[in-house]
């Protein structure tokens, strides 16, 4: 704690000739507590009613908290003693039951992939189909290489391994061939990301989006803290199993930055609450992988009450520009291929009705709505503009046959004065 406060006091001294004193007061505290080997994060927040606390451990009243409690009272030593003995009293802080430590199935182990088995048998597998044709999707050898794929995966399988295989069955059932050579380049970029002796900073988000990144990896898995998300679309996509995966997308109404949670059916691993919703985070961890990065919500609470300046400031982050949003999808499935998923939320200025919807900006380009993913959506997002031009759409880029679609997930229209969304 006098380490703390000397550097502290160092750092203000150093300050303090260029800097005038800032007026403000300390709202939320975060700390990394380590007791007896177990490191957790433990996070301090000042309120009307006192102290609220919580820890990543999920227990009430924790040693964790303990320590970032004596820490920030400035407790002497001979006293901790005491204070660990006899526990907190109800007047020194309430634990937070909002804010629990959720653990995402994502893939994460504490033993690493065999990293050059797993190239191997990528490239197996790419030579295999490319032999067999993307008409033969119940070939042998391609079914046995997506088998030993999977076993040497491992148990929990990463979320990322799990979509590429769905994403492979996929475009080799419908014949899709921009999609196959898309799945399958990907494929081979990874081969050679695992055994890459100082791999590039986008070869290593691609490494992350399959297998995930490695818990206590600074430099593979980042924080944010203190920010307010606005969940606006979920989705379930193919991965070994059809509709297996979840993924709910967040903005943060700061900055516009999405984020996507993602769980296996069944799994926990997701925060609680429904969609749309208002997110206050606390503490989250963020995998330095491929946008829209995925999230892990550690301290956190959630509202249903969604009021019109956070959709206004949803609506600051809309993209007006379809022709800058296919050059930026384009140059994303340049470097991802298919792992490039890319999440959107566009505001168009009017909507064209020909065989198929599209959504029109201002300078009339167009961008189409994909009606292979989910037909019920389309159907619904059809009905709901009739009448009216939705203030905007969110949704899954793809690329069919060489022109970007939308694969709209949810959307917000007018009506009257009211702001209505609805997921789709």
């Amino acid at each position: 704690m006098e380490a703390f406060r000397h550097a502290a006091r160092k750092a203000l001294r150093e300050l303090g000739a260029a800097a005038p004193p800032a007026l403000g007061h300390i709202e939320r505290a975060n700390f990394d507590v380590r007791v007896g080997g177990e490191s957790e994060l433990v996070s301090l927040r000042a309120g009307q009613s006192g102290l609220v606390s919580s820890c990543s451990c999920g227990r009430a009243g924790c040693a964790h908290v303990q320590v970032a409690l004596r820490f920030i009272s400035g407790v002497a030593e001979p006293e901790v003693a005491s204070v660990a003995a006899a526990g907190p009293t109800a007047s020194e802080f309430r634990p937070s039951m909002s804010a629990p430590l959720r653990k995402a199935d994502d893939g994460a182990r504490a033993e690493p992939l065999a990293r050059p088995a797993l190239s191997e048998v990528l490239d197996d597998l790419v030579t295999a189909a490319v032999r067999t044709g993307i008409t033969a999707e119940n070939a042998v050898s391609v079914q046995e290489t997506i088998d030993r794929l999977l076993h040497l995966a491992g148990t929990p399988l990463p979320l990322g391994v799990g979509r590429f295989v769905g994403r492979l069955r996929y475009a080799l059932e419908t014949a899709d061939v921009d999609l196959s050579a898309e799945v399958l380049a990907a494929a081979s970029a990874l081969a050679s990301d695992l055994c890459a002796s100082e791999p590039s900073a986008e070869a290593r988000a691609r490494v992350i989006d399959w297998i995930g990144a490695p818990r206590g990896d600074e430099e593979r898995v980042g924080r944010v803290s203190d920010r307010i998300f606005l969940e606006v679309a979920r989705e379930w996509v193919h991965g070994t199993e059809r509709a297996q995966i979840e993924r709910r997308y967040l903005v943060d109404l700061g900055s516009g930055d999405v984020y996507r949670e993602q769980r296996v059916r069944r799994a926990r691993g997701a925060s609680v609450g429904p969609c749309p919703r208002l997110i206050d985070v606390g503490l989250a961890e963020v995998d330095l992988g491929i946008a829209p990065r995925c999230i892990r919500l550690l301290q956190y609470t959630s509202s249903l009450r969604i009021e019109r300046g956070h959709w206004d400031s949803l609506l600051a982050w809309t993209e007006r520009d379809f022709g800058a949003l296919v050059r930026s999808y384009r140059e994303k499935a340049q470097v991802f291929f298919s792992l490039a998923e890319p999440f959107a939320l566009v505001s168009p200025a009017t909507m064209s009705r020909g065989s198929q919807l599209a959504l029109v900006d201002a300078q009339g380009t167009t961008l189409l709505l994909d009606t292979n993913q989910d037909p019920g959506a389309y159907r619904r997002f059809e009905e709901l503009t009739l009448d009216a031009v939705p203030v905007w759409v969110a949704g899954r880029l793809v690329d069919r046959n060489g022109h970007l679609m939308l694969v709209p997930l949810s959307t917000a229209i007018l009506r009257g004065d009211k702001l209505c969304h609805e997921r789709l």
